[in-house]
């Protein structure tokens, strides 16, 4: 609690903080937490589906709570942040639900904070090029096949889709809409707005060639 610089939180790592609330909100530095529904349900002591009932609101309220950015993985992963705010990544398929998956995410967003990126803006930027790749993946091999390595090797094509500014975003936005309505049984407002009705996501700050141009993924001249 009292080290100062950033920390990425995964798996047996979240784990070991439950019950351990205080040391999160003593933290002398940003925390950033990646649970998948079942540590995250270990985390906040509640079950599972009480977690995929309300996701958005328990974000919410366990990020404020905990004083930490919340990474709740799913195929419409949600990041939370202490204040309130919660975006929902536009990218990702059910496919990636599998071993090692997660453990990319956690690099991806530890690799961002190393460089100086801050943590929240690691957060959400790592979780969108993290489904990126796995909606690459999805496309050319099919989401029933996916490995943790099939995504990996996507990274890069994910990366340089961000950076050229490919609209992936906008793409990925009208097929959220749709599956919003068709699959989550959440209403379309509870997707895209806050209790404050605030817009939460999209935020084009966070999709395409802004990304490289507030340094989240460098310039390759």
């Amino acid at each position: 609690a009292r080290l100062p610089m950033p920390l990425v939180g995964d798996a047996d790592g979240i784990n070991a903080l439950a019950g351990a609330d205080d040391c999160l909100r003593r933290a002398a530095g940003p925390r950033v937490l990646t649970p998948h529904p079942g540590e995250c349900s270990r985390l906040v002591g509640l079950p599972t589906d009480t977690v995929l009932r309300d996701r958005i609101g328990l974000v919410q309220k366990t990020a404020a709570d905990l004083r930490a950015i919340l990474v709740l993985k799913m195929a419409r992963t949600l990041v939370g942040h202490p204040t309130g705010g919660v975006a929902i990544v536009p990218t990702g398929n059910p496919g990636m639900a599998t071993g090692g998956t997660g453990d990319i995410l956690t690099g991806l967003i530890a690799g961002m904070i190393a460089r100086a990126i801050d943590p929240l803006l690691a957060a959400r930027a790592g979780a969108y090029v993290h489904g990126l790749a796995g909606d690459a993946a999805a496309e050319q091999l099919g989401q029933e096949v996916l490995i943790a390595g099939d995504l990996l090797e996507r990274i890069p094509e994910a990366i340089r889709r961000v950076k050229a500014g490919v609209a992936e975003g906008n793409s990925a936005i009208r097929q959220f809409r749709n599956s919003a309505i068709a699959g989550s049984g959440l209403p379309l407002k509870a997707i895209f707005f806050d209790a404050g009705g605030t817009l939460v996501f999209p935020d084009p700050a966070l999709t395409l060639a802004p990304l490289a141009e507030r340094g989240v993924f460098p310039s390759q001249e």
